[in-house]
């Protein structure tokens, strides 16, 4: 039973390389925590803020509202969006996308943020 419970999907928050909130993501398990995740179970299991609008602080382990200033980003769309779309639009070409570069789109465009670029 108990390892059942480890195989449980659970919700984690996705930040990007400054600690902004870009998503919420269902994980598999344990070993899909990155270091640019936020597990949400200690937090009741959910995350109702909007992403680009919040800063996880890792000491305080709260998410902060960003300035207005902060919130803008070229063209509306964060890095992640832009490369998974470049990777998305070199394997239709045909160009040989690196696995890890493949895997990574992937895992992306199943988040939520990653679901509102393919709308």
């Amino acid at each position: 039973m108990r390892e059942e419970q480890q195989q449980e999907r659970f919700k984690a928050m996705r930040l990007d390389a400054n600690d902004v909130l870009v998503g919420v993501e269902e994980l598999q398990s344990e070993a899909d925590l990155t270091e640019r995740h936020v597990d949400l179970r200690p937090y009741g299991g959910e995350c109702d803020r909007p992403a680009n609008e919040y800063r996880w602080n890792r000491e305080a382990e709260r998410l902060e509202p960003l300035r207005v200033a902060e919130r803008l980003q070229p063209a509306g769309v964060s890095l992640e969006q832009a490369v998974a779309a470049l990777i998305v639009a070199l394997g239709h070409a045909g160009v040989t996308v690196p696995e890890i570069s493949a895997r990574w789109a992937a895992s992306f465009l199943n988040s939520v943020e990653g679901q509102r670029l393919q709308r």
